[in-house]
């Protein structure tokens, strides 16, 4: 499989939409500020999503085009309707508000968005948009806390750590196992990058690469490390570093740690969403919930009668129950020593949600090195020239990924291909 790089993606985008002679080249002024890499958005099949816009006022509603696409093919949007106001970072810029309707036939994947418009230019973000079957579904989550990539390329071969923190390298090691258990999201509570190596944006984007290559969307906010570059910086490369998003009757919130500015915001937005009774659970992350040790100066303690269902954390390199009354604070350790993450699986009701899995949440995926508990080997190279083959899964962990997924690459056919030993959830 071969990346696509922003400029094929814009020569595309473009070309799909007939406006290849009279829009600027990739670089014009147009920025999808969500979602983002860090701030996904989920949306139902044959559902719509919405996308912020950063560009000038005055574009022409109806030229807007909008392309979901992965490393196989594109898939073109309805742009239905579009607004512009105080929409954007949490309603504090100006910009355009577009509601998009996914394409027919597009797959239950995670998606790179391209928005064009051909005043504004085009713009890409990884990993923006994730297509599921349905919402109010049971679905698991892995908690992927303090990366913290001190260095590309790690001097403990076993851990897949630099020193005592994380390489990039690693992150390329967890892939092929996190994209076989599909999780619904990661949720990485910050320090992605050790401030001594996250300098710039372009090591950001390493980061970006390794966690792109794990196929499922991601909730990043940030932690303490995650100090160096701006937050100007942060907010184009990764997200909104503050921010919530509903996912039918399931509400997941980020909270920065590091600055105050969208404090009130957020403060409002959770108050407002517990008072709701359509929303039935409240996932609460940050990068720790105190600041003990005077690193996370703006983290959020819910008040009385706002308590969240759950709260996962990060910061202190180990798994802990840190309370149980009156919520659970679950803290997981550092994801660059073998993969660690907490495993958490949501049943839904017919009246409620339930994380099934709060006593036994913590694995390491890896056992040595890139050696995953957690494999595929397919019977015949699959690489696109064989018409039949089959997939072998070795799964040595605790946990049970019953929404896992294979992808098997094959020529071609008119009359389709059929599966066994699983669901087929999507051909093209």
């Amino acid at each position: 499989m071969r990346r696509r790089t922003d400029r094929i993606w814009a020569g595309l985008i473009l070309s799909a939409a007939g406006l290849l002679a009279a829009a600027p080249n990739s670089s014009g002024q147009l920025s999808i500020a969500r979602p983002n890499f860090g701030v996904p958005e989920f949306a139902a099949t044959g559902s719509t999503f919405q996308a912020e816009i950063k560009a000038a006022a005055g574009l022409s509603s109806t030229q807007w085009v909008a392309v979901l696409g992965n490393d196989l093919r594109i898939w073109t949007g309805a742009v239905e309707q579009v607004d512009y106001g105080a929409y954007v970072d949490n309603g504090t810029v100006a910009g355009y508000r577009l509601r998009i309707r996914l394409p027919s036939g597009v797959p239950p994947e995670v998606f790179t968005l391209a928005v064009a418009h051909p005043s504004g230019g085009v713009a890409t973000n990884r990993n923006a948009v994730s297509v599921v079957s349905c919402l109010d579904t049971n679905f698991y989550i892995l908690h992927y806390a303090d990366p913290q990539a001190g260095a590309y390329e790690p001097n403990n071969a076993d851990t897949g750590m630099y020193g005592t923190h994380g390489s990039v390298r690693e992150l390329w090691w967890h892939a092929p196992a996190i994209r076989l258990a599909n999780p619904r999201f990661m949720f990485d509570t910050g320090d992605e990058m050790d401030n001594a190596y996250g300098t710039t944006v372009a090591r950001y984007n390493e980061y970006k690469d390794g966690m792109c290559g794990m196929g499922v969307a991601v909730l990043a906010t940030r932690g303490n490390n995650d100090s160096v570059i701006s937050t100007a910086d942060w907010r184009a490369n990764i997200g909104l570093e503050t921010y919530s998003i509903t996912m039918g009757s399931f509400y997941v919130c980020q909270k920065d740690v590091r600055e105050d500015t969208h404090t009130a915001w957020f403060t409002n937005d959770y108050a407002t969403v517990t008072g709701n009774t359509n929303i039935l659970y409240r996932l609460f992350g940050q990068h720790f919930n105190s600041n003990g040790d005077g690193k996370c100066p703006y983290f959020y303690s819910p008040p009385a009668g706002q308590y969240p269902s759950l709260m996962l954390v990060g910061h202190g390199h180990a798994n802990s129950t840190l309370q149980s009354s009156p919520y659970h604070v679950i803290e997981t350790q550092q994801a660059c020593n073998k993969g660690a993450v907490g495993f958490f699986n949501f049943v839904r009701s017919a009246t409620n949600w339930t994380c099934t899995t709060l006593g036994s949440q913590w694995l390491q995926l890896m056992s040595s090195g890139a050696a995953a508990k957690l494999t595929c080997t397919y019977a015949a190279t699959n690489d696109g020239s064989r018409a039949a083959n089959t997939a072998v899964i070795t799964n040595t962990l605790t946990a049970n990924f019953w929404d896992g997924r294979v992808r098997f690459l094959a020529p071609a056919a008119a009359m389709g291909y059929q599966a066994s030993g699983g669901t087929l959830l999507a051909k093209y």
